[in-house]
């Protein structure tokens, strides 16, 4: 087979990729766009065509400082020239430093010892000392304006500006504060292939400036309680967390999710501090997992039984994950506040088990696997990614589907709903006349099959592609009914962040004979997920079981 070429970027393609950035936020966020960033995309348009590659590669950099004798690239000529344009129209500054430690970061050791020999900082070092001492050091002892004299004095420096016009740019463009444009290479290049889309049809990630301000908004305290919490306690910022507007953010499905992220993770610390009325105060204002079974210890706890018995039925009820309905029976089944018994330990006793040879160098699942292999057995991993890839093969479409208002760019490997409560809502009909088409095993083999073909390769959240893939996923529509398999890939539309994982470690068979295994060793634990698919596959006649390794080196 011969080998593919290797494929050669342009060496302006950064510049092409911000352009496509712009010009995609111009066509789909015209409503959103203010007053500032309509002005940074006129003035970086205006900007001659090596300012704009200088800006670009500044702003594709980690940091917002520079030192212009670091800035070298083969199609940028003159350096200098532009960093003069992007000056003249404010892209940049040669004098606005706000935090001196990143400064002194962007220097060695040994050139900040070089600078020291020239003013008063060889206090500061000495041999044995690290670069990050000695920049403490400096830091904590000198004014912010020798700092900037000395070290600019040595090699000159330069600021971006416009930062947070470029960052709602990519904000609104990747719909997250992480999105990173090296996706566009990796695309490009072949190093990752992804579903194709119709850019007519992209939707916004936001719909109003309000929505995208709110999501900007709690991404800035999250940041500033990043930087708090390493300097006070957890109590002592309880009152700068209550003291937040956080009411107009919940409104909106994006900022909403990120809030809760954030109120989980400063609850969590408050409760693991003994703070428990005010950790309780924070996980009720939000529904994200694992804010129920946190609520739940936590009212135990405090003694407030009528609350965790309403509490625990309410999740019962209505939530849709498994961990939280079991948890939550599990706690309705005791009614003291010791340690309750829970059915992922009741059922773990009760697997099958086998006598090996214990093997550090590999995983137990491995050891099982060879050993069923020496009893004459055919035996593969399969854990989460054999199900997945059913599921992800029979319902591409669904999962892709661009009505759904969840693709919004053509760098996106999975919807952006892709864990969201609704991906069923929006899709129930779709998927529910899916598994009607499905009348036996041999169309939904050959819909598998086809849709393995004509995708190969392609990104899906849930599809890993290996060799062998399809030979295990055949074989397994094979052994198991039609009706269990609608029902398990069922299941996994109902929930997709929480029912895509827990599945049985193991496919083991001999002809038609067949099992799965859950594997465990004897200090592992059984996850409410996987004794979920355990209970669910056995309602449905499929072989499955835990199956516990005993070492026969042990006592």
């Amino acid at each position: 087979m011969a080998k593919s070429s290797k494929i050669i970027l342009p060496d302006t393609y950064y510049l092409d990729y911000f352009n496509f950035v712009l010009e995609h936020v111009q066509t789909h966020y015209l409503k959103i766009l203010q007053e500032r960033e309509e002005k940074f995309i006129l003035q970086f348009k205006e900007l001659s065509f090596e300012s704009q590659c200088l800006f670009v590669r500044m702003a594709n950099r980690k940091g917002d400082y520079f030192r212009p004798s670091k800035l070298v690239y083969r199609e940028i000529k003159n350096v200098s020239l532009c960093l003069e344009e992007l000056h003249r129209s404010e892209f940049i500054s040669y004098d606005d430093f706000e935090d001196t430690f990143k400064l002194l970061n962007l220097f060695t050791k040994p050139e900040i010892i070089e600078i020291g020999k020239t003013v008063t900082w060889e206090d500061y070092y000495q041999k044995t000392n690290s670069k990050t001492d000695i920049t403490i050091l400096i830091y904590e002892n000198e004014t912010d304006e020798n700092i900037i004299k000395n070290l600019s004095t040595y090699d000159q420096i330069v600021s971006m500006k416009k930062v947070e016009e470029l960052d709602f740019i990519k904000l609104l463009f990747f719909g997250n504060h992480y999105g990173d444009m090296s996706q566009f290479v990796i695309k490009d290049i072949g190093n990752a292939k992804f579903e194709e889309f119709d850019n007519k049809k992209f939707t916004p990630h936001f719909h109003t400036r309000e929505e995208a301000d709110s999501y900007v908004y709690v991404a800035q305290q999250y940041r500033e309680f990043k930087l708090l919490r390493t300097e006070y306690e957890p109590i002592e910022l309880f009152d700068w967390f209550q003291n937040k507007e956080f009411d107009e953010p919940r409104k909106y499905p994006k900022p909403k999710k990120y809030y809760e992220r954030f109120t989980n993770k400063f609850a969590y610390e408050l409760e693991q501090s003994g703070y428990l009325e005010e950790a309780l105060s924070l996980y009720q204002t939000t529904t994200l997992q694992p804010s129920y079974e946190r609520q739940l210890r936590i009212l135990r706890k405090l003694d407030c039984e009528e609350e965790v018995i309403e509490l625990a039925k309410h999740i019962i009820e209505n939530s849709r994950n498994p961990k939280e309905q079991i948890f939550a029976s599990d706690f309705l089944s005791n009614t003291s506040a010791k340690r309750i018994t829970k059915s992922t330990t009741k059922r773990l006793k009760i697997g099958d088990s086998i006598e090996i040879v214990q093997d550090t160098r590999l995983k137990v699942e491995d050891q099982a696997i060879m050993y069923f292999q020496e009893m004459g057995y055919e035996a593969f991993h399969t854990e989460n990614f054999l199900w997945r890839s059913i599921f992800g093969l029979l319902f591409w479409e669904e999962i892709f589907d661009e009505s759904m208002s969840a693709i919004h760019h053509p760098l996106q490997r999975a919807p952006s709903d892709i864990h969201d409560p609704k991906f069923y809502e929006k899709r129930e009909s779709l998927i529910k006349r899916k598994l009607k088409t499905l009348s036996s095993k041999k169309k939904t083999i050959e819909l598998i099959e086809s849709k393995y073909q004509e995708k190969h390769g392609i990104a899906n959240p849930f599809v890993y592609w290996f060799e062998g893939m399809l030979d295990l996923v055949k074989k397994t529509i094979g052994f198991i009914t039609l009706k269990a398999l609608k029902t398990i890939v069922h299941q996994i539309a109902l929930n997709t962040k929480d029912n895509s994982t827990g599945f049985p470690d193991l496919l083991v068979y001999k002809g038609r004979e067949y099992h799965f295994y859950e594997v465990k060793s004897p200090n592992d634990h059984l996850s409410e997920q996987q004794l979920f698919w355990l209970e669910l596959m056995e309602s449905n006649d499929i072989k499955v079981d835990i199956l516990k390794i005993k070492w026969k080196n042990e006592a």
